[in-house]
């Protein structure tokens, strides 16, 4: 659950207004984490991009970060999608038990 929900914030925000939104809107979580579950859901190009964004995004306002996110082909989205299709019974498994 932890890597889909971190994935899906991640997304939402980037799509709402990029890395300055994301990092704005969710200041505690863990970069460490985010990259953690971007390599497990989605490839390495989103991490490098994260990375890239954590390193020097600030120099140009996210700009380029931004404009690489939005380029991706599979976009997170559908990463995500599979991500959930594929491990959808560990994911509502464990929301099963707790209620």
């Amino acid at each position: 659950q932890k890597n889909a929900a971190l994935c899906f914030y991640y997304d939402r925000e980037m799509n709402i207004g990029g890395h300055v939104c994301y990092f704005d809107q969710y200041q505690k979580v863990n970069n460490k984490d985010l990259i953690k579950a971007l390599e497990k859901v989605s490839n390495r190009k989103f991490v490098t991009n994260l990375e890239e964004a954590i390193e020097h995004g600030k120099e140009d306002n996210y700009e380029k970060t931004d404009n690489t996110y939005l380029k991706q082909s599979p976009c997170l989205t559908e990463y995500l999608e599979q991500y959930i299709i594929t491990n959808k019974d560990k994911i509502f498994e464990v929301i099963e038990e707790k209620f």
